[in-house]
């Protein structure tokens, strides 16, 4: 589930790209629980959450107990499953 979200979120990034520069994209919580709450994130932000596949952009509370937090933010975590990989 996490995936597809993640796939959502690369199409919502790039309609985005399409209307325009932005302050921040609006993207879907990426938990896997399907919960449907949209977090804003810096360009700089979610750019740097896409560095490395298994890594998603979720809310607080909304990480799972196998995932490691990688960064904390106020209103939103970067979070890893397993061993994240640069992605080429």
């Amino acid at each position: 589930m996490q995936r597809l979200l993640r796939e959502v979120n690369e199409t919502v990034v790039e309609v985005n790209r399409t209307l325009g520069p932005a302050d921040g994209i609006d993207v879907l919580c990426e938990c896997g629980d399907a919960c449907g709450t949209f977090l804003t994130l810096a360009p700089d932000d979610y750019a740097r959450v896409r560095s490395a596949e298994g890594q998603f952009c979720v809310l607080p509370g909304h990480e799972h107990a196998d995932a490691h937090v990688v960064e904390r933010h106020e209103r939103w975590l970067l979070v890893a499953a397993g061993d994240p990989q640069p992605v080429p």
